[in-house]
């Protein structure tokens, strides 16, 4: 019977040795202190090690300093027995001295002695496609604020073009404004220069500020809005 028993013991030793040899997820077996004993071809492939390699290293060699120093703030809890299991996204080195993400789960097995079990998946090409998602969405939100900057930019303009030429039409059929500058104004007007390049003249800033002071702001035909940016487009020109 303790044969039997002995068989059996073995042949769940070999099953599970097996089955973490041919598991595709990286596993390490490590110590209460964190340094592995067992490494699985899994793992050393990923990072390139071997396992004999592997062996020599601390669990906090394996990532960059500021990824380490969570792990192992982790770990701790885990040895202190506040935890039992954790879960995080690291980076990890590879032989070649490039960095690969992996997301690692670690459990403690409370055996005759403590044992972490520590498995590694593998998910470089997820976080690629996620930081190039966020730079894409941040692209096209900068660009967003761009072209509303742009419209409201044109949107003033318009009305801001609107109101002068409306008051260049007033200026024309007011008393107070004297031949000379009539003449200029229908000239500018027939050639198309009106709007935003008729401002641009001196001499329609100064006319404004001269010859349109008396200018009757309770005109039906022009909205408040109207008055108050044709004031303001005077009180500009002064």
């Amino acid at each position: 019977m303790e044969r039997k028993t002995e068989e059996v013991t073995r042949d769940d030793a070999q099953l599970l040795y097996d089955a973490f040899t041919a598991s595709p997820i990286g596993i390490a077996l490590e110590n209460i202190e964190g340094q592995p004993f067992f490494v699985n071809p899994a793992l050393c492939s990923m990072l390139g090690f071997s396992e004999e390699e592997m062996r020599t290293r601390h669990c906090v060699d394996f990532s960059p300093k500021e990824d380490a120093e969570r792990d192992w703030t982790l770990f701790q809890q885990l040895r202190s027995g506040t935890i039992d299991h954790y879960q995080l996204e690291k980076r990890f080195f590879r032989r070649n001295g490039s960095l690969m993400w992996g997301r690692l789960s670690i459990s403690l097995l409370n055996h005759t002695s403590p044992i972490v079990i520590a498995m590694v998946e593998d998910i470089t090409d997820k976080k690629i496609a996620q930081e190039h998602a966020e730079a894409l969405v941040t692209d096209m939100s900068r660009k967003l604020i761009e072209a509303q900057e742009r419209e409201r930019t044109l949107i003033a303009r318009e009305l801001h073009d609107e109101i002068f030429s409306n008051s260049v039409c007033w200026l024309l059929n007011s008393s107070n404004c004297n031949n000379n500058l009539k003449a200029f104004l229908n000239c500018k007007v027939k050639s198309g220069n009106c709007g935003h390049e008729l401002r641009k003249s001196p001499s329609v800033s100064k006319a404004y500020h001269m010859n349109c002071t008396p200018l009757n702001w309770n005109i039906s035909a022009w909205s408040p809005q109207l008055r108050v940016g044709a004031e303001n487009l005077l009180n500009s020109a002064n």
